[in-house]
């Protein structure tokens, strides 16, 4: 296996793939002249050139950078456009760097050398009640803190991060010690438990348990 990671990605308007290095280690992202020439991209002026330093420490004779383009193209299904600089990348046609990383924040395995972006489940119509509208629902709150409100608005309240290949379970053995006690509860403190269970179920924050022991819960009507 190759110790440089390197993708496939398609320019847009051109059949052939073009293979990029994927290089945490360069803050941005890099791209060869021939490859803008060969691509037929209008290179553009820096506002002030960029030096290059190398991986010893060292800025090469040619370390300055002068121009960038802008290159839009497609991997694994997704369509991004990324500002390249242009500047001698070896045997590299382009590399993408840290810059890029962060703003896709892709799935990477080092070791199969695979990447790919999280699945966003498709989002789901669903007819809301109609509720009275709360006509000042920053009441009471500095202004300061305005420009956060949406964070603590219900909708935001009820997302969760997308589902990740290292999500784990928590599997219990045949051999621990089973401690789980029954809580009595009256009929109105059931009632307010299945609302908040079916409620937490909706939004997915909690599943249905297949767990041979349970896990005692606050009494909501307390908080209220």
């Amino acid at each position: 296996m190759s110790p440089l990671f390197t993708i496939p990605i398609t320019p847009e308007k051109k059949a052939e793939y073009l293979e990029v290095l994927i290089d945490s280690g360069a803050t941005s992202s890099f791209m060869h002249p021939h490859t803008a020439e060969s691509l037929c991209l209008p290179l553009i002026d820096l506002p002030s050139p960029h030096t290059v330093t190398m991986l010893d420490g060292l800025s090469p004779q040619a370390g300055k950078i002068w121009k960038k383009a802008n290159l839009t193209f497609s991997f694994n299904g997704k369509r991004m456009t990324e500002t390249f600089l242009i500047c001698n990348t070896g045997s590299h046609a382009a590399i993408l760097g840290l810059k890029w990383l962060d703003n896709h924040n892709p799935e990477i395995d080092w070791n199969l050398q695979t990447l790919s972006f999280p699945h966003k489940p498709p989002e789901h119509a669903a007819i809301a009640e109609e509720e009275e509208a709360d006509e000042n629902t920053l009441e009471g709150v500095p202004p300061e803190y305005h420009q956060y409100a949406k964070v603590f608005g219900e909708e935001e309240f009820n997302k969760l991060p997308p589902h990740r290949h290292y999500d784990i379970g928590i599997e219990l053995t045949d051999k621990g010690p089973l401690n789980s006690p029954l809580y009595s509860m009256t009929d109105a403190k059931s009632a307010t438990l299945k609302d908040w269970l079916r409620d937490k179920l909706k939004a997915g924050k909690i599943r249905p348990s297949k767990s041979s022991i349970s896990s005692p819960v606050m009494d909501m009507t307390f908080l209220l």
